[in-house]
This record gives structure tokens, sequence and C-alpha cells, in this order.
């Protein structure tokens, strides 16, 4: 089953878990998204209480830099390296 497939499911469930009010309905509908995605009941229980999946932050520090400074600072950092001191092309 394609990512793509297991997301829709995930949708769909996710939608009917919320709908469900009684205890045991939610706990058959869990039941049946463990065996189906083959998780714990724990992660399964992540998966329905969560919002979906987000894209995720740029790990790291923020970027300093912008696009015009980057071929300077690339032929700053390259200058020592290179033969009679010519500069690359970006």
């Amino acid at each position: 089953m394609s990512n793509e497939d297991k997301a829709i499911y995930i949708s769909r469930q996710r939608e009917c878990y919320k709908e469900f009010e009684s205890r045991q309905g939610k706990s058959l509908l869990i039941t049946e998204v463990c065996g189906f995605l083959n998780v714990s009941r724990d992660h399964a229980i992540q998966i329905l209480n969560s919002e979906g999946q987000g894209t995720r932050a740029h790990p790291g520090p923020k970027v300093k830099y912008t696009d015009d400074l980057l071929p300077h600072l690339m032929c700053a950092l390259l200058r020592p390296h290179l033969s009679r001191g010519m500069c690359l092309k970006f």
C-alpha cells in the first residue's frame, strides 16, 4: 500500500473517530487501525487524534544570507583553493 493510500485511509478513519461518542466504538476503530497499519494502540490513538501532517519547518538556524550575497561568499571561501585567484561564475 502506498503512502498516499495510507493517508487517505487515515483521514477517513480520523473523521469516523471524531464522530464516535461511545468508548466501545472508538475502541473498535482503534483495533481496526492497529491491524491495518500494523502499529501499536498508542500510536494509532496518536494518529487518529492528530490534525494531519503538515510541512516541517527548516531544521537548524535560520538562513542569514540572501541570494545576492551567496556568489560573493562562495568566491571568498573558494579563493585559496583556486589557481591565480580566479572567481567562479554562479
